[in-house]
């Protein structure tokens, strides 16, 4: 909770959003062979995950935020008017592009042909018995 504070001292703003019954169910997961298994702890104990309401609204208070369950869609609506009722920023950013030019190093090469062409001694290809 420390750290919705401190960042609701910053501008942030946490919205929480709680999905679930505080009973809690069994964490489907999905094999790759597509059969759906129970998710399993290190000891082997299946996993149930529960909603834990009191905790998330003291997110969502402590970072200005709104917490809504989602069991219907008025849930959804009301994460959606609190976002869209704050204010808009205009967020810049610069983005910058590091390169290697290789230019110089074509320039020398082209360089050091050209004068390699005129130490050059000139030469005539005659054919024998012309």
């Amino acid at each position: 909770m420390e750290a919705a504070k401190k960042a609701a001292e910053q501008g942030v703003v946490i919205h929480v959003i709680g999905v679930g019954t505080s009973k809690g169910a069994v964490v489907p997961v999905k094999l790759r062979n597509g059969k759906s298994v129970s998710l399993k702890d290190n000891q082997g104990k299946v996993v149930i995950s529960a909603l834990d309401e009191e905790s998330l609204q003291t997110l969502a208070q402590e970072g200005q935020g709104v917490y809504s369950k989602i069991d219907d869609a008025d849930g959804i609506k009301r994460i959606i008017n609190a976002i869209n009722g704050h204010d808009k920023r205009i967020v810049t950013e610069k983005i910058y592009s590091e390169y290697s030019s290789y230019f110089p190093y074509l320039i020398a090469a082209a360089l050091v042909l050209i004068l390699l062409e005129f130490l050059m001694p000139k030469y005539k290809l005659t054919r024998k018995g012309e």
